[in-house]
């Protein structure tokens, strides 16, 4: 590491697991660094770890060392598939209070020799309050259309009742769909804030 920008919290440089941030990265209006999520840690939406295969209404986690690392969704044949993933994320010391957050996941479908009817990708959003519970998806943009090259979709987190070091649950969601007889997939290759 060459330096740390002049604004950073090194308490939160420590809390981050020591994550190095380029000396000439500048944070967002919000205050956050881009800060990516590694797939590895994300869950299923019941809280269990990810397999290496899908299942019904889960992710795979799909990794080769060396290759690529990414989650794949069920395989849609004649039918609907609708896989959710989630991550758990504490807002660093920086952020600045009420701000909006952007989820950003970039993914793709994949389609065989079928017809894909459906294929999006939506998001949600929790503050999680210190006793467990949490309200209302706090994210209002709505689901997008995945296309068959990998794209950035964006999701916007309204941070008007967020705070620094508030917990937030990031919730994604793809919907795939075949009428073709033909297996139609959807992958999540990264997932980040800003």
């Amino acid at each position: 590491m060459t330096g740390v920008p002049v604004n950073t919290d090194l308490r939160d440089l420590i809390n981050d697991g020591g994550r190095v941030i380029d000396s000439t990265s500048t944070p967002s209006a919000n205050g956050l660094f881009v800060t990516q999520l590694p797939l590895i840690t994300g869950k299923n939406s019941d809280g269990t770890t990810l397999a290496a295969t899908p299942a019904a209404g889960k992710f795979g986690l799909t990794l080769s060392a060396g290759t690529s690392e990414v989650l794949l969704s069920e395989n849609a044949n004649s039918n609907t598939k609708t896989d959710v993933v989630v991550f758990e994320h504490q807002l660093p010391r920086n952020y600045i209070a009420g701000a909006n957050i952007t989820v950003t996941a970039n993914a793709l479908f994949t389609i065989g020799a079928g017809t894909s009817a459906t294929h999006t990708i939506g998001a949600a959003a929790y503050k999680c309050a210190n006793a467990g519970t949490q309200g209302a998806t706090i994210i209002a943009t709505a689901a997008a259309t995945l296309t068959a090259t990998a794209a950035d979709y964006n999701f916007v987190i309204t941070g008007a009742t967020l705070s620094p070091l508030d917990r937030i649950m990031i919730s994604l969601t793809a919907i795939i769909t075949d009428s073709g007889g033909s297996n139609v997939t959807g992958t999540i290759n990264s997932v980040r804030l800003s």
